[in-house]
């Protein structure tokens, strides 16, 4: 019998195969070892984290106020009884050292309450930043307009500079950015406390953040007041999604808009409350002491033209606000602009979304301050005229005098509904394309056009350039009739009929020939007709109840 024994060759073979079998036992015991002590030691890190945040709800009260980030190490959490001092690092099995650090961060909700959010062992220690806050989808940064703004927060007590490397807006509760011109020496440190008060406060004026939108209606045949679904977009979407519109006033001139910033409060001057800004073009000085603060009283008495060029004089060379009129533009709401604030109000993003408001206190509540003060508030809806100068509300006291912003909170927009009348740049044109001014030489806006019925041309101050108005065309010259016809369609998301349906029961009218320019928000002592989607045909002249707002975009 043969008994030949392995060949050489057949042995290696065996050895070869029994090392690769050994390496890949080898490569997957260590696999599930270093898996197993992976596991081990994000449960000591989730055990830390939860040591952390007991000690944080045992400390908020020491903690730096919000918008700080602070940091603790494992050897407090240990030393103060809030972490066994056995914890063990499963990957060399060792004790793990204090020197582990736990970042603390605080922030505020919209009611100024302080909320605390935990990191553990954080990749860089020298920076603080917000890991906690996740923007609607397609929400852009507000533009600060290349540092003309500075953003702000409000503490629960003052408002103070904001610190743009942790949270400062949240439009899913109703936290809409707030922006403001400093005057010059006011400290622009994060965590400053700022006066915003009065002609004597810390800013020349206040703005507020309506950023890029397509909203949907399609609900409002069905009731009488429902929600505005609102989709935030980028300027590079100009195409709305099937059964959205993009509001027209994103667009100026040829430019698409990230958003607009919309004064916070009705305008004010400084020297002149009822007297004549004399404004006749885009160098007017009066408009130097122009401003956008709560608690005074509004600039009224003058035509629309006065106001228009004063809001565009803001960047006439040498203007105390810094506004460079190269990068900035600033201008009178345009009407398709109270449009895209009042739609945004009347989404989630608004008062409509705010669960502190049901019913009709979703509303816009009305200012209804006989003495035409700014950011007053009359704690309803609607309501008589009240009994003193100053109002009822201020605009920061409880959910009485925050009802009448356009978020329900102090972080929306004040004096939409009631104050002053608020004119606006929305202008009626007859069939033939032809802008009307006024119906006489004394009842006029203070622009050129056609005037009256017998057609006659009034000699004033020439229409801007046509990106700071609306047009609202007649189809038979002298009226804009049913459903708002206008440019050969609905004047889509201008906040007028039909998509709103007079909700609210706010008074809705429009021009025609014989009063040819928009109003809006209604008036102190309208009650009920007041509101942010009343809207009001008249001449665009002086009136002692006429007020108007303010706008700055990017040019």
């Amino acid at each position: 019998m043969n008994k030949k024994g392995f060949t050489l060759l057949e042995l290696l073979g065996v050895i070869i195969i029994l090392s690769l079998l050994a390496l890949l036992t080898s490569t997957a015991i260590t696999k599930i070892v270093k898996d197993s002590k992976q596991d081990l030691s994000d449960m000591q890190i989730a055990l830390i984290k939860s040591s952390a945040e007991l000690w944080g709800a045992d400390n908020i009260d020491k903690l730096p106020d919000a918008g700080v980030c602070v940091y603790i190490t494992l050897n407090n959490l240990q030393n103060e009884g809030f972490l066994d001092n056995t914890i063990i690092d499963p990957k060399n099995n060792s004790k793990i050292k204090g020197s582990l650090k736990i970042k603390i961060s605080t922030r505020r909700s919209t009611n100024g309450n302080q909320i605390v959010d935990y990191e553990v062992n954080p990749s860089n220690i020298d920076i603080c930043y917000p890991v906690y806050y996740e923007p609607p989808e397609g929400l852009e940064a507000p533009n600060l307009l290349n540092g003309l703004l500075t953003p702000v927060i409000y503490n629960g007590t003052n408002w103070e500079i904001a610190d743009l490397t942790n949270q400062w807006y949240d439009y899913d509760t109703q936290w809409w950015a707030n922006a403001v011109i400093l005057k010059s020496g006011v400290s622009t440190t994060p965590g400053t406390e700022i006066n915003v008060d009065g002609f004597n406060s810390d800013v020349y004026a206040m703005y507020v953040w309506v950023p890029r939108y397509e909203y949907n209606t399609s609900d409002a045949a069905s009731a009488s007041v429902t929600e505005i679904r609102v989709n935030f977009i980028s300027p590079t979407k100009t195409t709305s999604t099937e059964g959205y519109k993009i509001n027209s006033g994103f667009t100026f001139g040829n430019t698409n808009l990230s958003g607009i910033w919309v004064g916070k409060f009705e305008t004010s001057h400084t020297t002149i409350l009822t007297g004549d800004l004399n404004c006749s073009n885009e160098n007017c000085s009066n408009a130097d002491y122009l401003r956008i603060v709560p608690n005074v009283q509004s600039l009224r008495n003058n035509n629309l033209s006065n106001f228009f060029f004063a809001s565009r004089s803001m960047g006439r060379i040498g203007n105390p606000f810094g506004i460079n009129s190269g990068i900035t533009d600033s201008h009178t709401i345009r009407n398709s602009e109270w449009g895209m604030v009042s739609y945004l109000s009347q989404s989630k993003y608004g008062k409509y979304g705010n669960s502190n408001y049901t019913g009709v206190n979703k509303e816009v509540y009305i200012n209804n301050s006989t003495g035409f003060y700014t950011g007053r508030s009359g704690g309803a809806p609607s309501g008589s005229v009240d009994s003193s100068v100053n109002g009822t509300y201020t605009y920061e006291v409880d959910l009485n005098g925050t009802g009448a912003s356009t978020t329900g909170n102090i972080y929306g927009v004040y004096d939409m509904s009631g104050g002053s009348w608020e004119h606006v740049m929305g202008v009626f044109a007859n069939s033939s394309g032809e802008l009307w001014s006024g119906n006489s030489s004394s009842a006029n806006s203070g622009f050129t056009g056609k005037v009256g019925a017998s057609g006659e041309n009034y000699t004033g101050v020439a229409f801007p350039n046509s990106k700071y108005y609306d047009v609202y065309k007649a189809s038979d010259g002298t009226y804009i009739r049913a459903n708002l016809a206008c440019n050969g369609g609905i004047c889509y998301g201008h906040a007028l009929n039909p998509e709103i349906n007079g909700w609210y029961s706010d008074s809705v009218s429009t021009v025609m020939s014989a009063f040819p320019w928009f109003s809006r928000g209604g008036h102190f002592n309208n009650g009920e007709s007041a509101g942010i989607m009343n809207s009001y045909y008249y001449l665009g002249i002086k009136a002692s109840t006429f007020s108007f707002r303010l706008v700055l975009t990017e040019q």
